[in-house]
C-alpha cells in the first residue's frame, strides 16, 4: 500500500499542513524540531489510532491552539492505495481528536475514526485497514528500558492485523480494572474473596488470547530474522527473542526482572484452552498474595521479553550499535511479517535510521526496507547519508509549515 495525500489540521505544531505522495523513497529534509518525525507519527497513527510517542491523545493536539479554545478538532486523514483482490483501490480514512475543555477544567478527548467518509462504530473496525512499520531512535529504549515499552510495543505491533488480539485487550482491561478493585476494597470490607471469580474467569480467557498470539509472533519474528539472516550481528553472534510470560513460573516475585544471563524459557502451554486453564488456575493460587499487595500479581499486563545474544542479555552487556541492530531487526521482521499474515505491504516509516551506520551498512539495510514496501518515508538532517548509490530514484523533500518543497 501507500499513501497519496495527508492532510493534517491541528495536530501538534501543524495548523494546516498537506502534501501528495507517489510511491517510491521519499526523503524529508529539514533541521531539527522543525516537525519531520511528526509526519511519521501522523501516517503511523492510521495504522494503530494511537502513538508511541504519546502517553495521552490529548498530547497530539495542538497545544498553542488549545489554550485558546475549549473546544478544538484535530484531524489527521489520508487518501491511499491498498492491494485489494489482486489490484490496488483507493480509500479513505480520517481520524478526529475532539479536544473539550470543560468548566470545572477536565479535559476530554474523544476520538472517531472514519473509513471512506462512514464513521466507524468502534476503533477496532478500522484497524489494519493502514499498515504502517515505524522507526525511531527512542525506541531503542525498547531494548534497554522498562517492560511496559516492550508490552506497549507488542500491542502496536501486534492490533493493527489481529482485530482479536485488540479486542481481547480491551476486554482484559476492564477485567483487570475490576479485580483490581476488589483487591483493594477487600481489606476495608473483609467480604467473600469467591466473588473475584468471574472476574478471574473473564481475565483467564481474555489473557491468554493475548499471550497465546504473543508467543506465536515471537516465534513466527524469530523464524523470519533467521531465514532472512538479519539476527546476526557480526562475530557468529545471533540475536534471540525470548518470550518472558507473566504466568506466576517465578519463584519469587521481588527478584528482578532483569537478568543478565540466559535462563531457559519457562514451559508453554501446547494449546490456547491449556493456556486458559492455567491461567485462571494460577490466578486464584496467586489470589492471597494479590489480596495482600491489592492488585493483580500476574498475567500478560506484566509480560516481558528479552533481546538476548550469545546467551546474555542485550539490555545488560550490549553496546548502542548493537542496540540499534537490534531494533532494526525487528522493524525489518515486523515488515515481513505484516506482508506474511495480510498481503498487504506496509508503508515504511524511518526517523534517522542511517545515523551511526557505516556505508555498507547503510546500503543493506536500506535495500532491506525497500524491499518490503511500495512506499518508504525517511527523515533526516543530514540528506548526504541518503546518496543515489544508496538509495536510487529518491523524491527528497524540504518540510515547510504548510507542506513539502521538491528539492
Amino acid at each position: 500500500m501507500y499513501f497519496t495525500h495527508l492532510y493534517l489540521e491541528n495536530f501538534r505544531r501543524f495548523v494546516y499542513w498537506e502534501h501528495t505522495f507517489s510511491p517510491g523513497v521519499h526523503l524529508i529534509v529539514g533541521p531539527n524540531a522543525r516537525g519531520k518525525t511528526t509526519l511519521l507519527e501522523a501516517g503511523a497513527y492510521l495504522s494503530t489510532f494511537s502513538s508511541f510517542l504519546a502517553r495521552q491523545p490529548r498530547e497530539l493536539v495542538n497545544q498553542a491552539l488549545a489554550m485558546q479554545n475549549p473546544f478544538l478538532v484535530t484531524r489527521i486523514r489520508a487518501t491511499f492505495m491498498r492491494e485489494e483482490d489482486g489490484r490496488h483501490r483507493e480509500r479513505r480514512i480520517e481520524v478526529r481528536l475532539i479536544f473539550r475543555r470543560e468548566t470545572n477544567g477536565l479535559v476530554r478527548t474523544q476520538k472517531e475514526v472514519l473509513v471512506d467518509g462512514v464513521k466507524r462504530k468502534t476503533l477496532t473496525e478500522a484497524l489494519g485497514l493502514v499498515q504502517t512499520v515505524l522507526f525511531l531512535p527512542h525506541m531503542l529504549h525498547i531494548v534497554d528500558g522498562a517492560p511496559e515499552l516492550r508490552r506497549r510495543y507488542l500491542n502496536f505491533s501486534i492490533a493493527p492485523g489481529h482485530p482479536e488480539y485488540a479486542r481481547a485487550l480491551s476486554e482484559y482491561t476492564k477485567a483487570l480494572q475490576q479485580r483490581n478493585a476488589l483487591l483493594k476494597q477487600w481489606w476495608e470490607r473483609r467480604g467473600d474473596p469467591q466473588v473475584m471469580l468471574p472476574w478471574e474467569k473473564k481475565l483467564a480467557e481474555h489473557g491468554a488470547t493475548i499471550m497465546w498470539t504473543r508467543h506465536q509472533v515471537l516465534q513466527r519474528w524469530n523464524f523470519l530474522a533467521d531465514e532472512q539472516g538479519w539476527n546476526r550481528l557480526g562475530d557468529g553472534e545471533v540475536l534471540r527473542l525470548v518470550y518472558r510470560p507473566a504466568l506466576g513460573h517465578e519463584a519469587d516475585e521481588e527478584v528482578p526482572m532483569l537478568l543478565p544471563f540466559y535462563q531457559p524459557e519457562p514451559d508453554f502451554p501446547k494449546s490456547l484452552p491449556a493456556l486458559q486453564d492455567l491461567l485462571f488456575q494460577r490466578l486464584q493460587e496467586r489470589r492471597p498474595l494479590d489480596l495482600r499487595r491489592g492488585h493483580t500479581t500476574l498475567g500478560p499486563h506484566r509480560d516481558d521479553f528479552r533481546f538476548l545474544v550469545s546467551g546474555l542479555d542485550l539490555a545488560v552487556y550490549g553496546s548502542r550499535g548493537q542496540m540499534r541492530s537490534a531494533l532494526l531487526m525487528l522493524k525489518l521482521v515486523e515488515a515481513a511479517w505484516y506482508y506474511e499474515t495480510s498481503g498487504v505491504r506496509p508503508v515504511i516509516l524511518l526517523d534517522e535510521v542511517l545515523a551511526e551506520l557505516d556505508r555498507e551498512r547503510r546500503e543493506r539495510v536500506m535495500a532491506a526496507f525497500q524491499g518490503f514496501g511500495e512506499q518508504l518515508w525517511a527523515t533526516t538532517t543530514e540528506p548526504d547519508l541518503f546518496p543515489e548509490a544508496v538509495v536510487p530514484r529518491l523524491h527528497v523533500w524540504a518540510l515547510q509549515d504548510t507542506g513539502l518543497v521538491s528539492v
